[in-house]
């Protein structure tokens, strides 16, 4: 190349390189080429305009299918905003793809088989609002929650982050780069988001000791905010009755039965 290779990635048709050069192996190849094995390719055009029209990342998804990622904001001869997808023929863009900054780039991508993800440093991704993090189902950006943030020098406020790598393993998805913040939560440099799973602590359930009076038996059951459960009795720890159905924290639960048994069990459970 005669100038810097900043991203490189193998696919079973070659190996792919992006970067700031406008040669590869003296041919024409404006940011992006790939090499088969004996020469280098172009992929069409390649990307020009936008800071540099740098690429900045790639991945294949395909022996020839590869996805780029950079300042660029035109690949082949269509309008593509930093991001964009080469099919072995021609480019495509994903959407109107990353914006909102001042100097916006897509620097890592990932791909789990159902969504592309970018990170980098936009706030934008197809119309939709994001921060430094987002994700590409085909046919439509969408946020990862309240994505990535850091805060303002010298001040309270925060601005969005900058993811600056990606990593998959199953549905993990792990981000690195400048933030401080992932979701709201503090995070510091490194975060883990899994669209499947709830990072919230699991809920806790007391029932508190109670006391038997006139048949009447009474507790107080306490339990984690925004949780409803059904306060369940039973005689033999087997055929359990609900006493108490959606109850909501806290709660004084009765039951007069307790002269109908000679022994009486509780228990709280969480429901849906």
């Amino acid at each position: 190349m005669n100038n810097t290779v900043t991203a490189i990635a193998i696919s079973p048709d070659g190996i792919y390189a992006g970067g700031t050069f406008t040669t590869a192996g003296g041919a024409a190849a404006n940011r992006v080429a790939r090499w088969d094995g004996t020469a280098w390719n172009s992929l069409g055009n390649g990307t020009t305009n936008g800071v540099g029209g740098n690429v900045n990342a790639l991945l294949p998804v395909s022996p020839t299918e590869v996805y780029a990622g950079g300042t660029f904001t035109t690949a082949g001869a269509v309008a593509a905003n930093r991001i964009a997808r080469f099919d072995g023929t021609s480019w495509s863009a994903l959407g109107s793809g990353l914006s909102g900054v001042t100097s916006p780039s897509a620097v890592a991508l990932a791909d789990d088989g159902v969504y592309l993800y970018a990170a980098g440093a936009f706030t934008n991704a197809g119309g939709t609002l994001v921060s430094g993090i987002a994700r590409w189902d085909g046919t439509a950006w969408t946020s990862l929650g309240s994505g990535l943030a850091r805060p303002v020098t010298g001040g309270t406020d925060t601005i969005a982050g900058t993811g600056s790598a990606l990593a998959l393993n199953g549905n993990d998805l792990y981000a690195v780069g400048l933030f401080t913040l992932a979701g709201g939560k503090v995070s510091s440099v490194i975060a883990h988001w899994n669209g499947q799973s709830v990072f919230a602590p699991p809920a806790v359930m007391r029932l508190a000791i109670g006391a038997a009076s006139g048949g009447q038996f009474q507790f107080r059951v306490t339990a984690s905010s925004g949780v409803t459960y059904v306060v369940e009795t039973s005689a033999d720890l087997s055929t359990w009755q609900p006493v108490v159905t959606n109850g909501t924290s806290p709660l004084n639960v009765f039951d007069a039965n307790l002269n109908s048994n000679p022994h009486r069990f509780y228990r709280a459970r969480q429901t849906p």
